[in-house]
């Protein structure tokens, strides 16, 4: 009975087995390498058909776990208990049948990723909402952090004041700005954080990390700065005040001038943090909702109007009218010169673009823009100085080439109190296209800066910088040998090069170009139809040569000039042209061919006296010496084929005279 193998079987199929489990990570993308991800110490239950707990099994530091002992032949439910460290608890159920045998499950879970999300406020308003003129839009922000033994940094730039990064593993990572939004200052501080874990736990597979006011900014801050004196006497005023509002939020405060009719928002003038805003002469200034800061401007960047408001002093005399002064630049103070009661000096631009006086340059290579600025108000004999800046109207920002702002200044000394001096700017207008630049001008007088005139939506500033207009110019020649005279036969090649400027890379063009009789007006025929060729071609670069052949009979065409005419155009639209029938470098000339050869006999002859029949050609050369040459030729052409026949057996051959 021991050795019957059905009671051996019977025997070990009443012991059961036991229940193995191999776990694996869900991404492995993401935890490989990652000390703080674990296959170690997940717990396994194993349940019956009743659901009840038959046994535990955890899992060693490769994901493998096993029962204690066998259990009991039959089917059994495998769930997770507990997770391992950085995983989230599944609940996926494992169906596994014990027959005999050990039986095997493969379970994996899903590691556990940060999502960090980065809220953009104000340092000042301690908050979402920023100042003035500015958003807190357009911020980007790099994360470093490691990722399968690799170092990985990705990029995320605010919308709405907030930027995500998603799928970052669990350990450290580090945040920093790269790009202010526009018109704050760049946050150099690099933000490190921290997810472990134990601090992600394993409810989800998302661990949602929002740093609170690490990621505040501080906007551009200046100052304004003026001087006010009497027109007729000169003398400085004191105590007339001027108030000072924010364009966009409304915010106003009163600056006032002291004995010597000077007044300024700057902390070194009067500290902002002193009677701020008392409305006084010694009283600091300070617009928004932050404490007042004296290492920082009094305004935040914004368009703010200036208005002189009525006092004793100034009860006589007619005020000056309202007017606007940009805060664009940090820690700047914007001098607004002398202000007098005739408003002091003023000045208007009129920027064009210098080759043509227009108010539109060319997207290509350098372009020199004129402003011609219109001063009142200046005192002759005293030396002055303009300086112009090239905003861009789409960005509000100084256009920018080689790294600086495009600047230009002209010093003068004025004959009169009005007049007009001119700024020039020379810059390369490439990548430009389709943008609207304007010319800001600054007037100082010494170290003072006396008039501005800053309008991003004045037109007379404004010069559109326009795409290239597409032009071409073409040359053409014999195919045989390059130059401009042809030989007349049944089948003359012509090419025209041509040379086009400003096309746009990667469109598709069409070139027609037409062969034009110079002696008619007319365009050549060949077989009762117009010699004409079309070229389609798709250019790499905006300048560039294509070539359009003519290939043609011009065996009746002796001693006529033929002129290629060219067009261009794509979409069906024509955009360039060149068609001078006077122009030489468009010029082909047909002429006869030259003695010296001789044709083969019995080879089909044309129109022409051919090589080696050289009576033909010495009465060709007579005739072309007297008056009345081009009949001659003609009458010799039509003649050629019945003479050429009789003098053809008897050429000499190469050598004879």
């Amino acid at each position: 009975m021991d050795g019957d193998p059905s009671v051996q079987s019977m025997i070990t199929a009443s012991l059961g087995g036991r229940v193995e489990l191999t776990k694996t990570s869900g991404d492995a993308s993401v935890t490989e390498g990652d000390g703080d991800y674990s296959l170690e110490g997940a717990v396994y239950g194993v349940y019956d058909g009743g659901g009840s707990l038959v046994a535990k099994m955890t899992t060693d530091v490769s994901g493998h776990a096993t029962t204690d002992g066998k259990v009991a032949n039959g089917t059994y439910t495998v769930k997770e208990i507990s997770a391992p460290a950085g995983y989230v608890l599944s609940n996926e159920e494992y169906q596994v049948t014990v027959s005999g045998h050990d039986a095997g499950v493969d379970a994996s879970d899903q590691p556990v990723t940060v999502r960090l999300k980065l809220v953009k406020t104000d340092s000042e308003t301690v908050g979402t909402d920023p100042q003035g003129a500015v958003p807190l839009d357009g911020a980007v922000y790099e994360a470093t952090y490691e990722q399968n033994g690799q170092e990985k940094t990705v990029t995320a730039t605010t919308e709405g004041g907030e930027a995500t990064f998603e799928g970052i593993p669990l350990g450290t990572v580090t945040v920093r700005e790269v790009q202010a939004p526009e018109d704050y200052l760049l946050d150099t501080e690099r933000h490190t954080f921290e997810v472990s874990a134990d601090t992600a736990g394993h409810d989800s597979a998302v661990y949602e990390l929002t740093p609170d006011g690490d990621f505040a900014e501080q906007v551009e801050r200046g100052d304004l700065e003026l001087v006010k004196v009497a027109d007729s006497t000169q003398q400085r005023l004191a105590g007339v005040p001027f108030k000072v509002t924010s364009k966009t939020t409304g915010e106003s405060h009163v600056i006032v001038t002291d004995a010597n009719g000077q007044a300024s928002t700057a902390a070194n003038w009067n500290l902002h943090t002193q009677d701020t805003d008392g409305g006084t002469a010694r009283s600091g200034v300070w617009f928004g909702a932050s404490e007042p800061d004296d290492a920082r401007g009094a305004l935040p960047y914004d368009t703010y109007a200036v208005e002189e408001q009525r006092c004793d002093a100034n009860a006589d005399r007619a005020l000056i009218p309202a007017f606007d002064v940009s805060v664009y630049k940090d820690s700047t103070t914007v001098q607004l010169g002398t202000l007098t009661d005739d408003e002091g000096p003023a000045i208007g631009t009129e920027a064009t673009d210098a080759s043509d006086g227009d108010h539109s340059v060319d997207a290509k290579g350098n372009a020199t823009i004129s402003d011609d600025v219109t001063y009142t108000g200046l005192t002759p004999g005293r030396e002055y100085k303009l300086v112009g800046t090239l905003m861009d109207k789409e960005t509000g920002k100084a256009v920018q080439r080689e790294g600086g702002d495009v600047t230009a200044e002209a010093t003068f000394t004025p004959a009169a109190a009005s007049g007009v001096a001119t700024v020039t700017f020379e810059f390369d207008a490439s990548g430009l296209a389709g943008h609207d630049v304007v010319a800001f001008e600054e007037l100082s007088q010494g170290s003072k800066q006396v008039a501005t005139h800053a309008d991003i939506d004045d037109e007379g500033q404004t010069v559109q910088v326009a795409p290239p207009t597409p032009q071409i110019g073409t040359t053409a020649t014999d195919a045989d040998d390059g130059d401009h005279e042809a030989v007349t036969d049944d089948s003359a090649t012509i090419n025209d090069e041509v040379s086009y400027t400003g096309l746009t890379p990667g469109q598709e063009y069409q070139l027609t170009g037409t062969l034009m009789d110079k002696q008619t007006g007319g365009p050549v025929k060949s077989g009762g139809k117009t010699v004409a060729s079309t070229v389609s071609f798709v250019p790499d670069s905006a300048d560039g040569t294509q070539t359009v052949t003519f290939t043609f009979d011009g065996a009746d065409l002796a001693g006529h000039d033929l002129v290629a005419f060219e067009s261009l155009s794509t979409g069906g639209q024509e955009v360039a042209a060149h068609a001078d029938i006077d122009d030489e470098g468009q010029t082909v000339n047909l002429t006869v061919p030259h003695s010296g050869e001789t044709p083969e006999k019995g080879t089909p002859s044309s129109n022409l006296p051919q090589t080696g029949d050289d009576a033909l050609w010495d009465a060709a050369a007579c005739a072309l010496g007297a008056a009345g040459c081009a009949a001659c030729v003609v009458g010799l052409a039509r003649r050629r084929r019945g003479e050429l026949e009789k003098t053809a057996d008897n050429a000499p051959e190469e050598g004879e005279e």
